[in-house]
Protein backbone atom coordinates (compact mmCIF):
# COMPACT_ATOMS: atom_id res chain seq x y z
CA UNK A 1 0.00 0.00 0.00
CA UNK A 2 1.47 3.53 -0.99
CA UNK A 3 0.33 6.74 0.00
CA UNK A 4 1.29 10.36 -1.43
CA UNK A 5 2.10 13.41 0.54
CA UNK A 6 1.44 17.06 -0.89
CA UNK A 7 3.97 19.63 0.79
CA UNK A 8 3.06 23.32 0.16
CA UNK A 9 5.43 25.92 0.08
CA UNK A 10 3.83 29.76 0.02
CA UNK A 11 6.80 31.61 -1.01
CA UNK A 12 9.11 30.60 1.26
CA UNK A 13 6.92 29.72 4.02
CA UNK A 14 6.67 25.35 4.54
CA UNK A 15 3.75 23.83 5.58
CA UNK A 16 1.00 20.36 5.95
CA UNK A 17 -1.90 19.44 6.96
CA UNK A 18 -1.86 15.98 8.45
CA UNK A 19 -3.11 15.01 11.46
CA UNK A 20 -3.02 11.47 13.28
CA UNK A 21 -6.28 9.42 12.92
CA UNK A 22 -6.97 5.83 14.33
CA UNK A 23 -7.72 3.26 12.05
CA UNK A 24 -11.51 1.74 12.28
CA UNK A 25 -14.02 -0.03 10.38
CA UNK A 26 -16.74 2.08 8.33
CA UNK A 27 -19.90 1.26 6.59
CA UNK A 28 -20.86 3.72 3.96
CA UNK A 29 -23.76 3.51 1.28
CA UNK A 30 -22.22 4.63 -2.03
CA UNK A 31 -25.49 5.73 -4.77
CA UNK A 32 -24.73 4.43 -8.26
CA UNK A 33 -23.77 7.06 -10.60
CA UNK A 34 -25.61 5.72 -13.10
CA UNK A 35 -27.21 2.38 -14.24
CA UNK A 36 -28.88 1.52 -17.30
CA UNK A 37 -29.85 -1.59 -19.46
CA UNK A 38 -29.58 -3.23 -23.17
CA UNK A 39 -32.24 -4.41 -24.93
CA UNK A 40 -32.50 -6.81 -27.82
CA UNK A 41 -35.58 -6.17 -28.95
CA UNK A 42 -34.51 -2.60 -29.82
CA UNK A 43 -30.85 -2.52 -30.22
CA UNK A 44 -30.54 0.74 -31.21
CA UNK A 45 -31.91 2.45 -28.36
CA UNK A 46 -30.42 3.89 -25.50
CA UNK A 47 -32.40 3.92 -22.69
CA UNK A 48 -29.99 4.60 -19.64
CA UNK A 49 -32.99 7.50 -18.56
CA UNK A 50 -35.69 5.10 -17.17
CA UNK A 51 -36.93 3.99 -13.98
CA UNK A 52 -36.27 0.63 -13.86
CA UNK A 53 -34.15 -1.92 -15.00
CA UNK A 54 -34.57 -5.06 -16.50
CA UNK A 55 -32.53 -8.80 -16.71
CA UNK A 56 -33.89 -11.24 -18.19
CA UNK A 57 -35.94 -12.21 -21.38
CA UNK A 58 -38.94 -9.17 -21.52
CA UNK A 59 -42.48 -10.36 -23.24
CA UNK A 60 -44.56 -7.48 -21.96
CA UNK A 61 -42.73 -4.68 -23.98
CA UNK A 62 -41.50 -6.98 -26.53
CA UNK A 63 -37.38 -6.17 -25.17
CA UNK A 64 -36.26 -9.60 -25.26
CA UNK A 65 -33.24 -10.87 -23.97
CA UNK A 66 -32.11 -7.47 -21.43
CA UNK A 67 -28.79 -6.49 -19.50
CA UNK A 68 -27.95 -4.56 -17.08
CA UNK A 69 -25.03 -2.14 -16.57
CA UNK A 70 -23.81 -0.34 -13.53
CA UNK A 71 -21.37 2.42 -12.88
CA UNK A 72 -20.60 3.09 -9.09
CA UNK A 73 -19.75 6.47 -8.10
CA UNK A 74 -15.77 5.93 -7.64
CA UNK A 75 -15.42 9.79 -7.27
CA UNK A 76 -18.02 9.53 -4.09
CA UNK A 77 -15.79 6.59 -2.61
CA UNK A 78 -12.49 8.22 -3.01
CA UNK A 79 -14.23 11.20 -1.05
CA UNK A 80 -14.53 8.95 1.61
CA UNK A 81 -11.02 8.38 1.55
CA UNK A 82 -11.56 4.41 0.65
CA UNK A 83 -8.74 2.60 -0.29
CA UNK A 84 -8.88 0.06 -2.96
CA UNK A 85 -7.15 -2.74 -0.58
CA UNK A 86 -9.22 -2.08 2.46
CA UNK A 87 -12.29 -2.88 1.27
CA UNK A 88 -13.36 -5.71 3.41
CA UNK A 89 -17.05 -6.22 1.67
CA UNK A 90 -18.81 -4.77 -1.06
CA UNK A 91 -22.52 -5.42 -2.06
CA UNK A 92 -24.56 -3.94 -4.81
CA UNK A 93 -28.27 -3.59 -2.82
CA UNK A 94 -31.14 -3.12 -5.39
CA UNK A 95 -34.73 -3.45 -5.12
CA UNK A 96 -36.78 -5.92 -7.01
CA UNK A 97 -40.13 -4.80 -7.62
CA UNK A 98 -41.79 -6.80 -10.81
CA UNK A 99 -41.24 -10.48 -12.44
CA UNK A 100 -42.47 -11.26 -15.50
CA UNK A 101 -45.35 -14.13 -15.49
CA UNK A 102 -44.30 -17.90 -15.58
CA UNK A 103 -41.36 -17.19 -13.18
CA UNK A 104 -39.10 -20.34 -11.56
CA UNK A 105 -39.05 -19.51 -8.30
CA UNK A 106 -35.35 -18.73 -7.76
CA UNK A 107 -32.94 -16.90 -10.36
CA UNK A 108 -29.03 -16.45 -10.76
CA UNK A 109 -27.24 -13.42 -12.01
CA UNK A 110 -24.32 -13.57 -13.60
CA UNK A 111 -22.19 -10.64 -12.96
CA UNK A 112 -19.60 -9.73 -15.71
CA UNK A 113 -16.44 -7.27 -15.86
CA UNK A 114 -16.32 -4.90 -18.38
CA UNK A 115 -12.27 -4.53 -19.15
CA UNK A 116 -12.17 -1.37 -21.55
CA UNK A 117 -14.14 2.29 -20.61
CA UNK A 118 -17.31 2.66 -22.06
CA UNK A 119 -19.83 5.61 -21.73
CA UNK A 120 -23.02 4.21 -20.07
CA UNK A 121 -24.96 7.42 -21.23
CA UNK A 122 -24.81 6.01 -24.91
CA UNK A 123 -24.75 2.37 -24.73
CA UNK A 124 -27.31 0.00 -26.51
CA UNK A 125 -27.49 -3.69 -27.44
CA UNK A 126 -25.79 -2.99 -31.07
CA UNK A 127 -22.67 -1.42 -29.42
CA UNK A 128 -22.46 -2.98 -26.21
CA UNK A 129 -19.04 -4.07 -25.08
CA UNK A 130 -17.26 -7.22 -24.19
CA UNK A 131 -17.19 -8.45 -20.94
CA UNK A 132 -15.51 -10.99 -18.83
CA UNK A 133 -17.21 -13.59 -16.39
CA UNK A 134 -16.25 -12.80 -12.69
CA UNK A 135 -19.21 -14.39 -10.22
CA UNK A 136 -22.87 -14.89 -9.76
CA UNK A 137 -25.49 -13.90 -7.58
CA UNK A 138 -28.47 -16.08 -6.30
CA UNK A 139 -31.80 -14.36 -5.58
CA UNK A 140 -35.27 -15.23 -4.55
CA UNK A 141 -38.55 -13.94 -6.94
CA UNK A 142 -40.27 -12.24 -4.06
CA UNK A 143 -40.45 -8.52 -3.99
CA UNK A 144 -37.84 -6.88 -1.99
CA UNK A 145 -34.07 -5.82 -1.26
CA UNK A 146 -31.81 -8.13 -2.87
CA UNK A 147 -28.34 -8.15 -2.72
CA UNK A 148 -25.26 -9.07 -4.62
CA UNK A 149 -21.93 -9.54 -3.75
CA UNK A 150 -18.83 -7.50 -5.75
CA UNK A 151 -16.36 -7.10 -3.67
CA UNK A 152 -12.89 -8.02 -5.83
CA UNK A 153 -14.60 -6.24 -8.35
CA UNK A 154 -15.26 -3.40 -7.35
CA UNK A 155 -11.67 -3.04 -5.61
CA UNK A 156 -10.36 -3.85 -9.12
CA UNK A 157 -12.35 -1.38 -10.74
CA UNK A 158 -11.72 1.46 -8.30
CA UNK A 159 -7.69 0.94 -8.05
CA UNK A 160 -8.26 1.16 -12.24
CA UNK A 161 -10.37 4.58 -11.11
CA UNK A 162 -7.47 6.34 -9.11
CA UNK A 163 -4.57 5.29 -10.83
CA UNK A 164 -6.04 6.37 -14.42
CA UNK A 165 -9.17 8.15 -13.89
CA UNK A 166 -10.93 5.24 -15.94
CA UNK A 167 -14.15 5.04 -14.66
CA UNK A 168 -15.26 1.20 -15.62
CA UNK A 169 -18.42 -0.51 -15.80
CA UNK A 170 -19.41 -3.94 -14.70
CA UNK A 171 -22.58 -6.15 -16.06
CA UNK A 172 -25.08 -8.28 -14.90
CA UNK A 173 -27.62 -10.91 -17.01
CA UNK A 174 -29.41 -14.11 -16.33
CA UNK A 175 -27.56 -17.33 -16.44
CA UNK A 176 -30.68 -18.16 -18.11
CA UNK A 177 -31.23 -15.32 -20.59
CA UNK A 178 -34.02 -16.38 -21.51
CA UNK A 179 -35.65 -16.55 -18.34
CA UNK A 180 -39.23 -14.39 -17.36
CA UNK A 181 -37.56 -10.83 -16.56
CA UNK A 182 -36.75 -9.75 -13.19
CA UNK A 183 -37.67 -5.79 -12.74
CA UNK A 184 -35.61 -3.48 -10.32
CA UNK A 185 -36.09 -0.05 -9.50
CA UNK A 186 -33.15 2.04 -11.31
CA UNK A 187 -31.52 5.14 -9.61
CA UNK A 188 -33.48 7.48 -11.77
CA UNK A 189 -37.08 5.70 -10.21
CA UNK A 190 -37.04 9.05 -7.86
CA UNK A 191 -37.50 11.08 -10.82
CA UNK A 192 -40.26 9.91 -11.90
CA UNK A 193 -43.33 11.16 -9.22
CA UNK A 194 -44.76 8.57 -6.87
CA UNK A 195 -42.72 5.78 -8.54
CA UNK A 196 -40.19 4.96 -5.81
CA UNK A 197 -39.09 5.60 -2.47
CA UNK A 198 -35.29 7.17 -1.84
CA UNK A 199 -34.89 4.19 0.10
CA UNK A 200 -35.43 1.78 -3.04
CA UNK A 201 -32.76 3.16 -4.68
CA UNK A 202 -29.66 1.10 -5.90
CA UNK A 203 -26.46 1.54 -4.11
CA UNK A 204 -23.22 0.14 -3.03
CA UNK A 205 -22.95 -0.76 0.37
CA UNK A 206 -19.15 -0.75 1.16
CA UNK A 207 -17.57 -2.06 4.64
CA UNK A 208 -14.02 -1.17 4.96
CA UNK A 209 -11.18 -0.28 6.77
CA UNK A 210 -10.75 3.70 7.59
CA UNK A 211 -7.54 4.68 5.66
CA UNK A 212 -5.33 6.42 8.38
CA UNK A 213 -3.72 9.44 7.65
CA UNK A 214 0.13 9.88 8.15
CA UNK A 215 1.44 12.61 10.11
CA UNK A 216 2.47 15.95 9.55
CA UNK A 217 5.81 16.58 7.62
CA UNK A 218 7.83 18.78 9.97
CA UNK A 219 10.21 21.56 8.40
CA UNK A 220 13.33 21.77 9.38
CA UNK A 221 14.96 24.31 7.11
CA UNK A 222 14.74 27.00 6.20
CA UNK A 223 12.49 27.62 9.14
CA UNK A 224 8.84 29.14 8.58
CA UNK A 225 8.76 32.65 7.67
CA UNK A 226 12.52 32.97 6.85
CA UNK A 227 13.55 35.01 3.81
CA UNK A 228 16.53 33.78 2.04
CA UNK A 229 19.06 36.19 -0.31
CA UNK A 230 20.40 33.03 -2.19
CA UNK A 231 19.14 31.91 -6.14
CA UNK A 232 19.25 28.09 -4.68
CA UNK A 233 16.84 26.73 -2.06
CA UNK A 234 17.04 23.56 -0.30
CA UNK A 235 13.97 22.20 1.39
CA UNK A 236 14.19 19.78 4.12
CA UNK A 237 11.16 18.15 6.02
CA UNK A 238 11.17 15.63 9.07
CA UNK A 239 9.89 12.52 6.98
CA UNK A 240 5.92 11.99 7.95
CA UNK A 241 5.35 7.80 9.13
CA UNK A 242 2.07 6.51 8.76
CA UNK A 243 -0.15 4.50 11.13
CA UNK A 244 -0.95 1.79 8.66
CA UNK A 245 2.62 1.48 8.07
CA UNK A 246 2.22 1.90 4.53
CA UNK A 247 4.75 3.61 2.33
CA UNK A 248 4.96 7.25 1.96
CA UNK A 249 5.44 9.51 -1.17
CA UNK A 250 5.79 13.37 -1.16
CA UNK A 251 5.39 15.89 -3.90
CA UNK A 252 6.53 19.50 -3.20
CA UNK A 253 4.05 22.52 -4.31
CA UNK A 254 5.36 26.24 -4.81
CA UNK A 255 2.47 28.60 -4.84
CA UNK A 256 2.18 32.52 -5.29
CA UNK A 257 -1.36 32.13 -3.46
CA UNK A 258 -1.91 30.45 -0.07
CA UNK A 259 -4.87 29.05 -0.69
CA UNK A 260 -2.97 26.94 -3.07
CA UNK A 261 -5.35 27.45 -6.01
CA UNK A 262 -2.73 28.21 -8.71
CA UNK A 263 0.24 26.02 -8.61
CA UNK A 264 3.62 27.61 -9.86
CA UNK A 265 5.86 24.42 -9.55
CA UNK A 266 5.84 21.21 -8.65
CA UNK A 267 7.54 18.30 -8.22
CA UNK A 268 7.42 14.82 -9.27
CA UNK A 269 6.31 12.27 -6.08
CA UNK A 270 9.39 11.56 -4.07
CA UNK A 271 9.86 8.68 -1.57
CA UNK A 272 11.82 10.62 0.77
CA UNK A 273 12.31 14.49 1.69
Amino acid sequence: MQKRLILGVFILVLFGLFPNVQAQTKVVEIPLYEDTYVEEGYPQTPVYNQRNLYVGYDLWYQKKVTRVFVEPDYALMHQHNIVPGKIRKAKLVWYLYQVEDNAPSSYRLVIYKVPNVVDIFNLTWANQPNVAYYYYCDISIGEGVKECSITSLLSQNYESYLSSGASRLFSIRLKNEHSPALIFWSSECIYHPDVCDSNKRPFIRIEYEDNSIPSKPVPTSPTNGAALNVKNVSFHWEAATDPDGDTLFYKIQISKDPNFYTIYKESTWLDSI
